[in-house]
C-alpha cells in the first residue's frame, strides 16, 4: 500500500519562520563552536586515551546530525527558491550513494539505459535524494537501493530508493509524510516531509510505502520540464 503526497504544505505563520531561522542562527553558531572545540581536542589528545577521543569524535558527530537536524527544519517551514538547469538523476544519484556514510550497509546506485536529463535545481534534487537516502539507510537491515529510470509518461524520470528494513505499521500509513509522523525518535518523516516538498515545487510526486516482499520504498516522478514554463 502506498501513501501519495498531497499540495504542498502552506509556509505558516511568519513568527514560524522567524523562530526557524532565529533558532537555526543562534543554535547554528553553538555546534560551530562544537566542531572547533573537537577538533582542537582530538588533535591535542595523546593517540593512547583512545576513550577520550572516541567521545570527542561522537561529540562531534552529533553536533553534526544536530545542524542536519536544523537545517531540515528550517527549510521544510521557510519558502525554497529554486534555480533550474539540465540535471542527470543517474549520476547524481551515483555520486549521493557513493558520499553515503553507511559501513554496515550494502548501498547501491542503480540505473537503467536512456534515462533523459531533467530540468531541476541540482542542489535541492541533491537535498532530497540525500534525506531519503538517510531514512532508508536508518531503518534497512542490510540493503539500500537508489534505482533511476524513466518515467511513466515521455521525458518523465523517476528515482525509486528502497530498503530492506521492517517497514512501518498500517496504522501510521497517513502520517509517512509528517514531520512527528511514524515515530517521534525516528527523522524519516521530517526528512520525507522536505523531500515532498521539494518534489512538488519541481512539479512532481512522490509516493511512499510498504512493499510485498518486506522492506519499504519511496518512489519519486519528476517532469521533463518546470512547472509553469519555468526556467
Amino acid at each position: 500500500m502506498e501513501t501519495v503526497a498531497g499540495p504542498p504544505t502552506e509556509p505558516g505563520p511568519n513568527l514560524t519562520e522567524i523562530l526557524a531561522r532565529l533558532l537555526r542562527h543562534e543554535v547554528g553558531d553553538l555546534l560551530q563552536t562544537i566542531y572547533a572545540t573537537a577538533a582542537i581536542l582530538k588533535e591535542r589528545l595523546p593517540e593512547q586515551l583512545t576513550m577520550e577521543r572516541r567521545v570527542v569524535t561522537d561529540l562531534r558527530t552529533r553536533a553534526e546530525a544536530c545542524r542536519h537536524v536544523l537545517d531540515t527544519v528550517h527549510d521544510f517551514v521557510c519558502p525554497v527558491m529554486l534555480n533550474y538547469e539540465p540535471v542527470s538523476l543517474a549520476d547524481l544519484a551515483s555520486s549521493l550513494v557513493a558520499a553515503a556514510r553507511c559501513p554496515r550497509l550494502e548501498v547501491r546506485a542503480e540505473a537503467q539505459p536512456g534515462v533523459p536529463r531533467t530540468m531541476g535545481d541540482a542542489r535541492r534534487l541533491a537535498q532530497v535524494g540525500s534525506l531519503l537516502l538517510a531514512s532508508a539507510c536508518d531503518t534497512a537491515r542490510q540493503h539500500v537501493w537508489f534505482r533511476t529510470a524513466p518515467g511513466p509518461a515521455a521525458g518523465e524520470v523517476e528515482w525509486i530508493v528502497s530498503d530492506d528494513g521492517p517497514g512501518v505499521p498500517e496504522d501510521q500509513a497517513d502520517s509517512l509524510f509528517s514531520p512527528f509522523g511514524v515515530s517521534r525518535h525516528s527523522l524519516g518523516g521530517l526528512n520525507r516531509g522536505l523531500a515532498r516538498k521539494l518534489v512538488l515545487l519541481h512539479g512532481g510526486c512522490i509516493t511512499a510505502g510498504n512493499v510485498p516482499e518486506g522492506g519499504f520504498r519511496v518512489r519519486v516522478v519528476l517532469p521533463a520540464a518546470p512547472p509553469g514554463g519555468k526556467k
